[in-house]
């Protein structure tokens, strides 16, 4: 754009970049022009290729565009991942505060196994809680709870590991209770809800092969791991640790 003296209205009018500037302008803009599958394709019309003579021009605007759709298709997949663990965190939100709405420490159990499934989109839902057995408790409310074996934990999840993620199977289908269960992956978190208390875990299991494997990442499994083990240990009256 140029000013034209001597017209006091300020006109402007069009001057049209000169071949040498437009070099210029490409030669400092290298880089930012090569990245530019468009740009390229109109810098560089493809070339009818004669027998073995290959078009080096066409190969690389085309190379420039399988770059661009990749990188739009990362894009897509990174978008997809984000909102499936916003999905994923907001469910775990929901869980959490039904334990916090429970009247009593049965009701509270009853919310773990027959309400959480449906708050975390999976098929099957239990607490675990080891025993010797002369030890197995006889309350009212409580025949939801799968007794295992003293060290069954240990056994299940590895000696100190916060949680297991696995698909392909189950490390112990008699957990859920189903004669044919169907059950593709799993999720074995281990609470420790008290210092004297027994081992302890949740059992989380689903149809879908891909809801939990062993790649993905258990921070809001320990987030909901964490915030059960209080509303344990507050209707059981049990110190921390």
């Amino acid at each position: 754009m140029a000013y034209i003296p001597g017209n006091s209205s300020a006109q402007t009018r069009h001057i049209p970049l000169t071949a040498e500037e437009v070099k210029a302008y490409l030669r400092d803009n290298a880089e930012a022009v090569q990245d530019d599958p468009e740009l390229m394709s109109l810098l560089l019309p493809a070339i009818e290729d004669d027998g073995n003579v290959v078009s080096f021009q066409s190969h690389l605007v085309k190379k420039l565009q399988s770059e661009l759709a990749m990188a739009r298709h990362d894009q897509t997949d990174l978008l997809r991942t984000a909102r499936g663990n916003m999905n994923a965190q907001e469910r775990v939100h929901v869980a959490v505060l039904r334990f916090l709405e429970a009247q009593s420490f049965a009701h509270l159990i009853h919310i773990i196994t027959h309400e959480m499934g449906a708050c975390l989109d999976v098929d099957a839902v239990r607490l675990c809680v080891e025993v010797a057995g002369e030890q197995v408790p006889t309350d009212a409310g409580l025949e939801d709870i799968v007794m295992l074996p003293i060290g069954m934990t240990d056994m299940l999840i590895g000696q100190e590991e916060p949680a297991l993620l696995q698909c392909g199977g189950l490390r112990m289908p008699e957990l859920y209770g189903f004669d044919d269960h169907g059950l593709q992956s799993e999720a074995l978190v281990r609470l420790n809800i008290a210092s004297e208390a027994p081992g302890a875990m949740l059992a989380m299991a689903s149809l879908d092969p891909d809801m939990f494997q062993p790649d993905h990442g258990t921070e809001l499994l320990d987030f909901l791991a964490r915030a059960l083990e209080r509303c344990l240990r507050a209707w059981l009256d049990l110190p921390e640790g």
